[in-house]
């Protein structure tokens, strides 16, 4: 609920800031104005979303879509409609009260909006209850995640043991000094005592480590979509400053080239330097030891999280199977006593 609430206030705060062109007080203005358009239509919504949640609503906690795979997927998705629904009114609602607060005139309005506006968010909340998969559903899903975080660390047991944040450092650093090194190897050294030439490698040195962690961590994935994609991103994110500063500025900039070229080279030969079969010490050092250290973290907490969850849907399914397994018993023991039903009927209700 509170990410569809999220996303519907989002879409609506950009719409009427785009409308407004930025101005805060055209901002206000429009909201007031938006605010009167919907009280106007808000009478005929209610009438639809009233009846359409309590439909839900008698579907999902009835009787009439049965049990099963099927049932409990029908009934996720009403309940998260009905969720999105609600979410996609609370923005005029809260237009409505914007008008009403602008002009005292129509705030008896918000005593009418407001009770409603709460009776159809009880609705939805109870409706999203059953969002929640099957105790079964959600037990197999949390043992393919403890699975798959099992997996990862064994492919991630070649990773930096140093801190993260020193490796990264360390990084910087050193591609600082050695753009700076090239920068003034390539301009007959006039740049090896000035601060600006160790300030600009610096920032480009900072950028392409930052791009360089994202590949890195980008290579521990297991899809080979999500590989492509962040390296592809990262490619146009280091090419687009350095190709849009040399089309404003010309041949100006042109000495700097081979310094960022070199800082960006040395950046992902760090970040694709094999973990599996190359040297222990630059994997200690490099950015594709830190993305392993980081992701077998990541990898660790997600099986510690999916091994409590299991144990907890465990006892869940023991509890919720308790009644079944009573009455099984009990109909053993009818075979050879007739008042064991009764008992542990007695039991069960207990």
């Amino acid at each position: 609920m509170a990410s569809f609430c999220s996303l519907t206030f989002s879409i609506g705060f950009m719409t009427l800031w785009l409308i407004s062109s930025g101005d805060p007080a055209s901002l206000w203005n429009v909201s007031v104005d938006a605010g009167a358009v919907v009280l106007d239509h808000l009478g005929w919504a209610f009438g639809v979303y009233v009846p359409t949640l309590l439909g839900f609503y008698v579907l999902v906690t009835g009787e009439q879509l049965g049990s099963g795979d099927d049932a409990g997927r029908l009934r996720r998705l009403l309940g998260g409609v009905a969720e999105l629904s609600f979410a996609a009114l609370l923005p005029g609602v809260a237009l409505v009260a914007l008008y009403c607060l602008s002009d005292p005139r129509h705030i008896g309005a918000l005593f009418v909006v407001l009770p409603a506006t709460l009776m159809l968010g009880f609705l939805a909340v109870e409706l999203g209850v059953f969002v929640v998969f099957d105790t079964h559903v959600q037990l197999a899903d949390a043992t393919r995640l403890r699975n798959e975080a099992a997996t990862r660390l064994r492919r991630l047991k070649r990773r930096s043991r140093q801190p993260a944040t020193l490796v990264v450092l360390g990084t910087v650093l050193t591609l600082t000094a050695v753009g700076a090194f090239v920068l003034s190897a390539t301009n007959e050294w006039a740049w090896i005592w000035q601060w600006q030439a160790y300030a600009i490698t610096g920032f480009w040195a900072l950028y392409a480590s930052g791009g360089g962690l994202l590949v890195a961590l980008a290579r521990t994935k297991s899809l080979v979509l999500t590989r492509v994609l962040v390296v592809s991103g990262v490619v146009l994110a280091w090419a687009w400053p350095v190709g849009l500063a040399l089309i404003q500025t010309g041949t100006a900039l042109l000495p700097i080239v081979p310094a960022a070229a070199t800082v960006a080279a040395l950046a992902a030969a760090s970040a694709f330097w094999p973990t599996r079969r190359g040297s222990r010490r630059v994997i200690e050092w490099s950015l594709a030891g830190v993305g392993a250290l980081v992701a077998s973290r990541g990898a660790a907490r997600q099986y510690r999280r999916s091994a409590r969850r299991i144990v907890e849907l465990k006892q869940i399914l023991d509890i919720e199977e308790r009644p079944s397994r009573s009455r099984r018993w009990a109909s053993l023991r009818a075979l050879f006593d007739p008042t064991a039903v009764q008992r542990c009927r007695s039991r069960s209700r207990r």
